[in-house]
């Protein structure tokens, strides 16, 4: 009976909540990715808790004029989408 109980314990527990850095991983690399094709620097913070967002190219109208700090990997991959919609405008 001991045993079925923990059997029973290991199938029905929670399962362990993923890192900060293997949830992220998926957008980490996709803005990346996005930001080598689009002359965009991504700068982590000295913890890496956000990330920078810079156009090494002059843009007119930046849409992030003053704030180029985003949160996570989630929100620096919409910055660096927003870029490549205004670069696509410019073209």
């Amino acid at each position: 009976m001991k045993t079925l109980g923990r059997m029973l314990a290991q199938a029905f527990k929670p399962a362990s909540p993923k890192s900060p850095g293997v949830r992220m991983r998926s957008a980490r690399i996709k803005a990346r990715k996005l930001a080598a094709t689009l002359h965009v620097e991504l700068e982590t913070t000295r913890d890496e808790s956000g990330v920078n967002i810079w156009p090494t190219r002059n843009i007119e109208s930046d849409p992030f004029e003053g704030d180029h700090y985003a949160v996570d990997w989630d929100d620096a991959l919409q910055r660096v989408r927003t870029y490549a919609g205004v670069a696509a405008l410019v073209r």
